[in-house]
């Protein structure tokens, strides 16, 4: 939530109030509040990321970043991790791990008003968080995503022993709440999912009607600002917008578009005094990426509004600290000419950026590109400045002898797959005829912005089974035919591509067969060349199992060529 600084200390709020109204009038306070508003326009900065993939100072590891609160009485930020059905409490200011609320205390969590324990299927898609201040209580919302069995729910969070605890349960009346946040005007929590709003009501288990807001749509997260007039709502296509909640529309001059700072897949967003922070759910950067489900914090965002007047006893505003130098290169090796791409993760707000990239290039743009020309090793050095002082780090990136050119290729035709990135809805797949099974199309691309998913509805279907029925080559020729396809699943579930040649419809007569185990996208490829040329017809299966457990598996960037 927003506040000006002098009162962004929340906890101390009723002592403040109580001294104010003793020597000012009511008026100066209804002025202090309505100024702690967002500035005209942002003038967005990345100060800083927070890491969660380990935590500061701790060795677990988000596994991903859905929902986000922030409780200003303890001054964490909370998380909701949907793959590792846990919700963590840090340090709004450090990042260190507090604490962890894991599957199992959720599963205990009791029904309000009695009927049983959440069980485990209750926490396995955890997707958003509100933190309802006046009467200092946390809800945690999951969904249903993405296989049977898996229930929607919502879960209120009380004040224990001076710590935040599960208290108790509700079946959510939807089907998935994406999005959630407390209005400090009305009271009242409200919850977003698609391109709608609606009010909830924990006690009563009940949502308000639902309303859009024009331009908002694929909402993945939201948050009020203190005086509630505003509403800030993360989108997809890492996109985070400003909506006048009194109008129900979008604020000009506020939409955000922050790939540029190198967040890929917005999912929570809070405005926390000055600041705003906004969650990354990318579930695929490579192992060891200090930005892997990180928290992206902004300044920029501004308490325009006017400028309030001095508090009585102001605190002196606490000295900057020096900033703390750190980046990262892709690649750090390669031939020449190399592109390297140089982020700068550094911490402490710098101000400037000086690069030194060791072969007499330099920039001052915070995360730059430089091409290296010649072959060789070279030290590349980012110092970054403030007004406390600076600080360097350094790396090395080696540059090898450009490689030979490639051999002559073998001419490879085009993807005969008319929708193997799945973009044009599901035309052209099936489940194999398996009653079973469901097919979705999802927004969990390996590339582009869609996938499809195959899941299980009940448990007669041991295997999960993709088939393509598209027209792709009727009488083959003796050409070596290609099938590739990006796979992955929740669980380690053996995958198999089977590329089939088929003689008059019914016999197979050759098969090639590619297997992966994985929990994570992975390319498959397989080859064959048509035995009975003229007469055969190629088709592609797609099976994971076994499935005994309700499970899903997405598909993408499917292609089959021929060579």
């Amino acid at each position: 939530m927003l506040t000006a600084r002098w009162w962004s200390s929340r906890g101390t709020r009723t002592a403040i109030v109580t001294t104010l109204a003793a020597a000012l009038c009511v008026g100066f306070l209804t002025t202090w509040v309505a100024s702690a508003a967002l500035a005209p326009k942002p003038s967005l900065k990345l100060d800083r990321t927070i890491a969660t993939s380990p935590f500061a100072g701790s060795s677990v590891s988000a596994k991903d970043n859905e929902g986000m609160a922030y409780v200003p009485k303890d001054g964490s930020i909370w998380i909701a991790d949907d793959d590792a059905r846990s919700l963590y409490e840090i340090n709004a200011t450090t990042g260190a791990l507090k604490r962890t609320i894991n599957g199992s205390t959720l599963s205990n969590t009791p029904r309000l008003g009695g009927g049983g324990s959440a069980g485990p299927d209750r926490s396995r898609d955890l997707e958003s968080l509100a933190y309802d201040e006046t009467n200092d209580v946390l809800y945690a919302f999951s969904g249903s995503c993405c296989a049977i069995g898996v229930l929607p729910t919502a879960y209120r969070l009380r004040r224990v022993s001076g710590k935040l605890q599960p208290d108790a349960f509700q079946p959510l009346p939807g089907s998935d709440f994406t999005a959630a946040g407390w209005n400090p005007a009305d009271k009242k929590v409200y919850v977003g999912v698609n391109s709608t709003f609606q009010s909830y009501d924990f006690a009563s288990n009940s949502t308000g009607p639902a309303f859009s807001v024009g331009g908002v749509s694929g909402i993945l997260g939201m948050d009020f600002t203190d005086d509630g007039k505003d509403l800030l709502v993360a989108q997809t296509s890492t996109t985070v917008n400003r909506v006048a909640w009194s109008t129900r529309t979008l604020v000009s001059g506020w939409t955000m578009q922050l790939s540029s700072f190198g967040l890929l897949d917005t999912r929570a967003v809070e405005v926390v005094g000055d600041k705003m922070y906004v969650s990354d759910g990318y579930d695929f950067r490579a192992p060891g990426d200090p930005k892997a489900h990180a928290i992206f914090v902004f300044s920029g965002i501004g308490s325009g509004g006017g400028t309030p007047s001095p508090s009585p006893s102001p605190s002196p505003s606490p000295s900057p600290a020096r900033p703390s130098a750190s980046f990262t290169e892709t690649p750090s090796s390669g031939a020449a000419p190399l592109t390297v791409a140089f982020q700068d993760t550094s911490t402490g707000s710098p101000s400037t950026w000086s690069w030194a990239f060791g072969d007499g290039g330099t920039s001052t743009s915070q995360s730059p590109s430089h091409v290296y020309a010649s072959t060789g090793s070279y030290t590349a050095t980012l110092t970054v400045t403030n007004s406390a002082g600076s600080s360097s780090s350094s790396q090395t990136v080696t540059v090898s002898t450009a490689a030979p050119p490639p051999p002559a290729e073998v001419p490879v035709s085009p993807n005969l797959l008319r929708n193997g990135s799945f973009e044009n809805a599901l035309h052209g797949w099936s489940t194999a005829g398996r009653p079973g099974l469901r097919l979705h199309q999802v927004t969990t691309a390996h590339s582009g912005a869609y996938a499809a998913r195959v899941h299980t509805v009940d448990r007669s279907a041991h295997v999960l089974a993709l088939r393509g029925t598209h027209k792709w080559t009727t009488d083959p020729e003796r050409k070596l035919y290609t099938a590739v396809l990006w796979m992955r699943s929740r669980s380690d579930l053996r995958l198999v591509l089977h590329l089939r040649e088929k003689v008059d419809g019914k016999r197979v007569q050759d098969a090639r067969v590619a297997t992966k185990t994985t929990n994570s996208w992975q390319r498959i490829e397989v080859s064959l060349t048509p035995k009975a040329a003229g007469s055969s017809k190629l088709r592609l299966l797609v099976t994971a199992g076994p499935a005994h457990d309700p499970s899903a598996v997405t598909v993408d960037d499917v292609s089959l060529t021929a060579s």
